[in-house]
């Protein structure tokens, strides 16, 4: 748990220089979820979407954060 939130702070802080860094938001996301914050999660991987509106990959883990979330969007 330690290692995530270290983690968070390092990339919180590389996300204001470069806040368009999809590596940085994925790796932030991962962290989230290690640490059970789903909600940040999915709004780590909106902003790869926004960023990144081509690639699959970023729609998918959109998509499983949701679910991992329990949106209820999925539970129609």
């Amino acid at each position: 748990s330690g290692h995530h939130e270290e983690l968070l702070a390092v990339a919180s802080v590389l996300l204001q220089k470069y806040p368009l860094s999809v590596q940085l938001l994925n790796m932030s996301a991962i962290s989230h979820k290690s640490l059970g914050q789903f909600s940040k999660v999915v709004e780590n991987f909106e902003r790869v979407t926004q960023i990144n509106d081509k690639s699959p990959d970023a729609f998918n883990n959109l998509g499983v954060a949701y679910k991992n979330q329990g949106s209820l969007y999925f539970q129609l």
